[in-house]
């Protein structure tokens, strides 16, 4: 799948944003809720606490917690930055009337950003983690176009904005935790445990020492070495 499809939801919902038609779904006005809270704004969370979740319940992930933590630091970042950006630019008047603020939707790009951290972190252990994921990920962007809260386009473009920042901070992540390693790594080294082969002998010009025998490497690993002085 790669960039393509979020970046075609994207594109949809720029281009789609300025043509009325293009508003597949829209809430009736009987549903806006009065209350301040609605169930949207609990479970856009929900692939966020399976992110760390999982690992804890014996799914192991593919990077540690420390490298999950800097992937959805950046990956968050990155989505509140262009969704503040984008609503700041925008401009669009919400569907209720209450806000001009309503391009790209914020919940469904948070929670479409958290769905794709859990597919890049937990794809090799089943597929059914990203269904599960991009599931309640769609849920939450039905339900704000339900309550009123969002046209049809700024949950569509909110969801391909959300999986191209987590893609992107996985791969800066990534490449930052593998740069770290690498100049953190120990150095590697050998310790001779023993000699089947322990010579000295001399002649006119010098001294000579060889010895040969089991040796444990620091990656845990065993061979043979051989050790010649002079």
């Amino acid at each position: 799948m790669g960039y393509i499809l979020p970046a075609a939801l994207l594109t949809y919902g720029f281009i789609g944003k300025n043509y009325p038609k293009m508003e597949l779904l829209r809430g009736s006005d009987k549903n806006i809720s009065g209350k301040r809270l609605v169930v949207e704004d609990f479970v856009w969370a929900t692939p966020y606490v399976a992110y760390y979740a999982l690992d804890w319940c014996g799914v192991e992930a593919r990077h540690g917690i420390g490298q999950r933590t800097l992937n959805a630091g950046l990956a968050v970042g990155l989505t509140v930055a262009a969704m503040l950006t984008t609503k700041n630019i925008a401009k669009r008047m919400r569907p209720d009337n209450s806000t001009p603020n309503s391009f790209f939707s914020g919940h469904t790009a948070m929670t479409f950003c958290g769905a794709e951290l859990l597919w890049q972190e937990y794809k090799h252990q089943s597929p059914w983690v990203g269904v599960v994921g991009y599931s309640v990920a769609t849920f939450v962007g039905l339900s704000r176009i339900y309550h009123v809260r969002h046209w049809f386009t700024d949950v569509v473009a909110g969801a391909g904005a959300g999986m191209i920042c987590a893609k992107l901070a996985c791969w800066a992540g990534n490449s930052i935790g593998k740069a770290y390693n690498r100049r953190h790594k120990p150095a590697d080294y050998s310790v001779q445990v023993g000699s089947v082969i322990d010579r000295n002998w001399s002649d006119a010009y010098a001294d000579y020492s060889l010895q040969v025998g089991p040796v444990l490497t620091s990656g845990g690993g065993a061979g043979i070495g051989l050790t010649l002085q002079f």
